[in-house]
């Protein structure tokens, strides 16, 4: 009875007034950024699912420093960027050297959405079905819904959301932080240089994993054969890259 009595005052002390509770229905191209506009500071946690959309984001709500916790892994970040122009992985890193992005990657799938800004008089908390994707910025077609609060910053209620971020936050590996390492250790080598290096260095290693995990399948379906008389069939999903394909097919 005592826990869950502690529970029920826990649940008890998130409870607000009504009026306090903002809405807003995003169904057109905008709608989401003007409820971000004219803070300094961002935590979030989305789903964001291309670098160059992350980037225009940054710009176009202009928001000076910015944390955020993004479902896709470190290897599915750099494989996408090793497809883009090099310039949109400097920007990146040029953001994160100077402190103004942080981008937490989880060791598991997370399916919220929330994010606290903040200014000077107090901390706007929003939670929303919307991720950070292009089809829910400017998809005409997709409608998304939000509520937020514009709390003080020593408000009860924003402690216990921003206890609640951090326990989202454990287990999560910076971004880009080996990145900032090698070229802080390496500043007489010249710094795009270092970037393409560590983008192919990241990728190649992905593709060694990947063929290792089709050796494995392969050992797996030969060790599971029915019977030592009988032709084994295997099946194979082999690596988008044509390059890891062809070293497959050689080894």
């Amino acid at each position: 009875m005592v826990g869950k009595s502690r529970r029920h005052q826990r649940e008890m002390s998130l409870f607000i007034s009504p009026t306090a509770l903002k809405t807003v229905i995003t169904a057109h191209p905008g709608d989401l950024d003007r409820i971000f506009a004219g803070f300094s500071r961002m935590r979030a946690i989305s789903y964001v699912a291309y670098t160059d959309l992350l980037l225009d984001f940054l710009i176009r709500v202009d928001i000076p420093k910015w944390k955020s916790l993004s479902e896709k892994t470190c290897l599915d970040i750099i494989r996408v960027l090793s497809k883009k122009r090099i310039e949109i992985t400097e920007r990146l890193a040029d953001l994160v050297e100077i402190g103004k992005l942080r981008v937490y990657v989880p060791d598991r799938t997370i399916h919220t959405k929330l994010y606290f800004l903040e200014c000077v008089d107090f901390v706007r908390v929003i939670q929303t079905s919307a991720n950070l994707t292009d089809t829910a910025q400017k998809d005409r077609k997709q409608i998304n819904y939000a509520w937020y609060l514009d709390l003080p910053h020593d408000d009860v209620t924003l402690n216990q959301l921003i206890k609640d971020y951090e326990v989202h936050r454990k287990g999560c590996s910076l971004f880009m932080e080996d990145l900032r390492e090698l070229t802080g250790l390496n500043q007489e080598t010249e710094r795009r240089q270092i970037i393409e290096a560590w983008l192919r260095g990241n990728v190649q290693e992905d593709r060694d994993n990947e063929i290792k995990q089709l050796f494995h399948e392969l050992s797996k379906c030969l060790i599971d054969a029915a019977s030592p008389g009988e032709q084994t069939v295997a099946v194979l999903r082999l690596h988008d890259s044509l390059k890891a394909r062809k070293k497959f097919e050689r080894i």
